[in-house]
């Protein structure tokens, strides 16, 4: 009896459950593996739904510490400046109709003007400058 399985490399799901004497199967992607299988396992598909090292298992495994790099300087900015002129969140749209509503001597642009301030402030504050190591 010719059973395997293919499962995520990155995740250790189990993809599908494949019986070659039943049916030919294309390659698995790139991220996925082969595994053989026994009877007593295939019997077992509705439980065992993850592999890890190599084993197949009822348990999710835990998931891995995500690995954080720290952003330079120059990828910080052009964040922030992005951000400041998104459209719908940016500050960038609050700035220029306060600016138009002041130039066209409209009311109301000063609390405009600290919607802006406001928003620039938390864009400041969701990416902050990167901590020296001097």
């Amino acid at each position: 009896m010719t059973k395997q399985i293919i499962y995520d490399v990155r995740t250790g799901l189990i993809i599908e459950w494949q019986d070659l004497e039943v049916f030919g199967y294309a390659e698995p992607p790139p991220t996925a593996r082969l595994l053989s299988v026994t009877s007593e396992q295939w019997a077992r598909q509705d439980s065992l739904r993850w592999v890890v090292s190599g084993a197949l298992t009822s348990v999710e495994p835990a998931a891995p510490e995500p690995v954080i790099v720290p952003r330079t300087q120059e990828e910080i900015e052009a964040l922030r400046l992005l951000a400041y002129a998104e459209p719908i969140t940016g500050s960038d749209r609050y700035f220029a109709e306060a600016q138009r509503m002041q130039l066209m001597h409209e009311s109301g642009w000063e609390v405009v003007l600290e919607k802006a301030i406001s928003r620039y402030q938390a864009i400041q504050l969701e990416y902050p400058w990167p901590v020296s190591s001097d």
